[in-house]
């Protein structure tokens, strides 16, 4: 195997690793989001509904899994045409 195939593979490891991570993130938000849009239904006041929902997901917290899995995605792809150079791909 040579260092850019090496390369390649750890990049898409990591972001196979970073898009369980936004997913895992992004199912927490579906289920916050949920409740958030049942409280507000039932007539809760949306200032205290949010309140009662979001302790289980931050907004940060999905900024920075998406952010990250948007850095691996780019790494992943920089190796990607990197091992195409190598193997002579025009």
């Amino acid at each position: 195997m040579t260092e850019k195939s090496w390369q390649l593979a750890q990049a898409l490891s990591h972001m196979d690793q970073c898009n369980r991570d936004l997913r895992s993130v992004m199912q927490r938000f579906e289920k916050t989001t949920t409740r958030l849009a049942r409280r507000v239904d039932g007539g809760a006041l949306v200032v205290e509904a949010v309140r009662d929902v979001t302790g289980s997901i931050r907004l940060q917290e999905l900024s920075e899994a998406e952010k990250a899995f948007e850095v691996a995605r780019h790494r992943a792809r920089v190796a990607i045409f990197a091992l195409a150079i190598e193997q002579g791909t025009n």
